[in-house]
């Protein structure tokens, strides 16, 4: 099978003044090591350690200064019926998020637990002309410390402008034990005045199966709630050495565990800045992102269940032709003819999967050879993609799920 050979994984990973190769278990001893660490500022023994929470929201910031403070008013501001806790991650910063956060974690002991980073632990150098030159771990440690079963995400430079997302998100998982996340909306805003908001659309459907998550990847992470699941796979840290996209791994390795709801109403803004790791020169190299994007499917394969894994099939077959494409542009050409090979044996393993899905591939495929941008996706495809924004107090409110349970009238 394509993809299917043992993770060769080599890390070079600076300890003091010697340098080591890392692979597997001793990989995963590292990180252990580096997690154990990490020390929470204030102690374990503040308020906030007193409850049980329902939601941990988690907050991985660096160089947000203008944002942050907005960032976690927003998250503070939440009405809810249920305790939950912020745990920030701040990655050693020195633009002045750091004194934000510790103003915000002195003022909010009851709510706040803030992790004061340092870099020398939290990146792991690996491969430098790999396609993962240096593994952050901020994200990782901040998603461990959650002590909860439901997880929500605010970067830094993001915001909530709801005060009831995650009572209604909420709402939505207590309400269907079989729902693994629930989304919404999101407007998304660029640095300059020429360059107007976006608002990411959702399908019109309420429901999204694993496959339209697979998909799917426009949906910022500030619009995720999900149950935490998937994470204790033991090859899921391997994998998320192995792709730009961690965040959309833990997503799509969820939708395996149950339908992804669907809230038909704005409540963030996603930030596009050149400081967002999106904007960074890793995303902008096309050989590195195509193979990114292929190494990211290659471990949702790995970590999902086995008798859900022929979903993915076509993706992938989709994600190696678009990596052969991207090599032979390149004029990698032996490169271009192992994944052009790979393509062609993923589409054939699961012919059936293929056809089925057709109105997913088959549309851009066209739209490529054609060389022009294909049709705005539809509801018949299920894409989530951009669209002009309309402003978030007049958007549509689902009738599904409009009104949070501790906020009906």
């Amino acid at each position: 099978m394509p993809g299917g050979t043992t993770l060769g994984l080599t890390i070079h990973a600076r300890c003091g003044t010697n340098a080591r190769e890392l692979t597997g278990s001793r990989l995963a001893a590292e990180v252990a090591r580096r997690y154990s660490l990490q020390v929470e500022y204030g102690g374990a023994d503040r308020h906030v350690h007193r409850i049980t929470p329902a939601v941990s929201v988690l907050v991985v910031t660096y160089q947000h200064a203008p944002f942050i403070a907005e960032c976690l008013d927003g998250i503070l501001a939440q009405q809810t019926d249920f305790p939950f806790e912020v745990i920030i991650g701040e990655d050693g910063s020195d633009d002045g998020t750091r004194e934000i956060c510790i103003a915000y974690a002195d003022a909010h002991p009851d709510r706040i637990r803030l992790f004061l980073r340092d870099r020398a632990l939290t990146q792991l150098p690996l491969d430098p002309d790999g396609i993962v030159p240096i593994k952050r771990l901020n994200g990782r440690f901040t998603r461990q410390a959650a002590r909860a079963d439901v997880l929500a995400f605010c970067e830094g430079d993001d915001c909530w402008t709801d005060p009831t997302k995650l009572q209604r998100q909420y709402d939505v998982l207590q309400d269907d034990p079989r729902a693994a996340a629930v989304i919404h909306r999101v407007t998304v805003t660029w640095p300059t005045d020429e360059q107007n908001p976006w608002q990411y659309a959702l399908p019109a459907r309420s429901r999204l199966t694993t496959e339209d998550v697979i998909w799917d990847r426009g949906t910022p992470t500030c619009a995720v709630m999900m149950r935490n699941v998937g994470l204790e796979h033991p090859d899921y840290l391997d994998w998320s050495c192995r792709t730009l996209s961690v965040d959309y791994l833990v997503r799509a390795v969820a939708s395996f565990y149950g339908d992804t709801h669907v809230i038909d109403r704005d409540m963030a803004v996603h930030r596009k800045h050149p400081g967002g790791i999106s904007q960074s020169a890793l995303y902008r190299e096309r050989i590195r992102l195509a193979a990114s994007t292929r190494n990211l499917y290659l471990g949702i394969r790995a970590l999902s269940p086995p008798d859900r894994r022929r979903v993915l099939y076509p993706k992938l077959a989709a994600v190696s032709g678009k990596l052969a494409l991207a090599d032979l542009a390149d004029r990698r050409i032996g490169h271009a003819v192992r994944h052009g090979a790979e393509a062609i044996a993923f589409a054939f393993s699961a012919p059936g999967e293929l056809v089925r899905q057709r109105h997913r591939w088959w549309d851009p495929l066209v739209a490529t050879l054609r060389r022009r941008p294909p049709a705005q996706p539809g509801t018949t495809s299920g894409s989530i993609a951009f669209s002009p924004t309309v402003p978030a107090r007049t958007a549509k409110v689902s009738s599904e799920t409009s009104s949070p349970r501790a906020h009906r009238t």
